[in-house]
């Protein structure tokens, strides 16, 4: 643990002491302390009460004394030093992972071009040297070096059918960052809802367009979408919000974790996930998440649902004139 000297210190001068980072960053290794910080760290800016018990209370001085947190009044607020670190870890979620991935992804696409005047490589060994690539990406933007994925998912159908299978098997909690519509995880999330389990979502807000292109096809296809959504809307259990996403992840029960890994070459379609079990990288992609809700604004689905709708009916009256 760190003197009153060095706290002080690191209040004045708070990335200048790498001993300071290396034990908040170990301290920070544990799931219940990330959280505790996290829950401290937004206080102000997003939903979360703490707990006040014996040991809540213990970790809070661990926190304090390596320099994340003070008193403040009666309660505690992050210092100078751990508002900083807060901050640059949601910037390594958020931006590193993103242009990291999307580098190696263009580097790929130049060796496959080079690659075509020569033998060809094996489609099995490309896309193992490609997600091996892009792991290393997500375990250097989190920090968690033995991070392991469970599975890998080249297309939007397997994921959205492991993504329903781990909300229907859901305790408490589901947190989703998402660039998509989805009828399917729709329906089972409200499902998940009416038996108590608590549902987050933030989608993408672009222009609109794009969700409401979704729920159009999502009404066409199935006639039961609107009720669905409808009821979704609605739902105490569901809070749902647009804001910015860079790209889409799934949270369950603060374990398991689904991350997208976007193609800079076609950004709007899906083409990379991977799914991890890791409480560490849930809470911080919990962090992430609470990021982007304090810049949300208020969901215009209910608005989406009705316009689509309307384009639903006159695309139907189109198709029956004779």
């Amino acid at each position: 643990m760190l003197t009153e000297r060095e706290l002080t210190e690191l209040e004045r001068v708070p990335t200048k002491n790498p001993l300071a980072i290396e034990k908040a960053e170990s301290l920070l290794s544990d799931k219940e302390m990330i959280r505790l910080f996290g829950l401290l760290s937004r206080s102000n800016t997003g939903p979360g009460t703490i707990v006040e018990n014996s040991t809540n209370d213990a970790r809070i001085e661990r926190l304090a004394s390596v320099g994340l947190i003070k008193r403040s009044g009666s309660t505690y607020i992050p210092t100078v030093f751990g508002a900083e670190l807060y901050r640059r870890q949601l910037l390594f979620l958020r931006e590193t992972l993103l242009k990291e991935a999307s580098a190696h992804l263009l580097k790929l696409s130049e060796g496959e071009e080079r690659q075509k005047s020569l033998e060809p490589k094996r489609p099995d060994l490309e896309a193992q040297t490609t997600s091996r690539q892009l792991l290393e990406d997500i375990r250097s933007a989190s920090g968690l070096l033995q991070l392991r994925p469970l599975q890998v998912f080249s297309d939007w159908l397997g994921l959205s059918m492991q993504t329903a299978m781990l909300i229907e098997n859901m305790k408490e909690e589901l947190f989703v960052a998402t660039r998509y519509m989805d009828f399917r995880t729709a329906e089972i999330a409200l499902n998940a809802a009416k038996l108590g389990r608590k549902i987050n979502i933030l989608h993408n807000a672009d222009d609109g367009k794009s969700a409401k292109l979704q729920l159009l096809g999502n009404l066409m296809s199935n006639h039961r979408a609107a009720s669905i959504y409808s009821e979704f809307t609605r739902h105490p259990n569901i809070q749902t919000r647009e804001g910015e996403i860079p790209y889409s992840f799934v949270i369950v029960d603060r374990k398991m974790v689904e991350i997208e890994i976007v193609n800079p070459h076609d950004p709007d379609k899906f083409f990379l996930a991977f799914l991890f079990e890791s409480s560490l990288l849930a809470e911080k992609l919990v962090w992430l998440y609470y990021d982007s809700f304090t810049a949300s604004h208020e969901d215009k689905l209910k608005d989406n649902l009705e316009e689509a709708a309307k384009k639903k009916k006159q695309v139907s009256q189109h198709v029956l004139m004779p």
